[in-house]
């Protein structure tokens, strides 16, 4: 799982570093920071916007005489505080909602990327890696309301069985 999260976090952090129309999301929201492993709960005002990647679990999918598959389970989220994000020439849309959907669409875009180029070239022995969900839930931290996007992603790894 470890290494499978240092991962997510190198893409995620070229990602950043590039506009929306290269593949990435800078031009929609430029992160205070890198990317965070693990979700850091609460935060001071001036670290967000902010993205994490946090391990959720992680179960066995099957596999040979010699592998164990498990499928990891991680989520991608990116939290933004939509006072700072709000285009004031804009008066019918919450400027953060539509570049939270950019993000989770760049996001997506490049895992989907990596998936095709399978088998072994994002972590040694990582089978698939597949978005299942994308939400948009209103988050409390601390004294803020943020918005964010979430995103599920699973990732399928062989492991060696272990020997008696």
């Amino acid at each position: 799982m470890e290494q499978v999260i240092d991962r997510l976090v190198e893409e995620l952090d070229i990602l950043k570093d590039l506009d929306f129309d290269e593949g990435g999301f800078r031009d929609e929201v430029d992160l205070a920071d890198d990317v965070w492993w693990g979700d850091p709960n609460t935060a001071a005002d001036q670290q967000y916007p902010l993205m994490y990647v946090q391990p959720v679990n992680e179960v066995p999918a099957g596999g040979t005489n010699s592998q164990v598959f498990k499928d990891l389970t991680i989520e991608v989220a990116c939290l933004v505080d939509p006072r700072t994000e709000w285009d004031e020439t804009e008066v019918t849309e919450a400027t953060a909602s539509r570049e939270l959907v950019r993000i989770g669409s760049a996001v997506n875009r490049r895992l989907e990327t990596i998936n095709i180029n399978l088998p072994g070239s994002f972590v040694e022995r990582v089978r698939s890696i597949t978005v299942t969900e994308t939400s948009y839930p209103s988050q409390t931290r601390g004294a803020l309301l943020l918005s964010s996007v979430v995103l599920t992603v699973v990732v399928q790894r062989a492991y060696d069985r272990a020997k008696s």
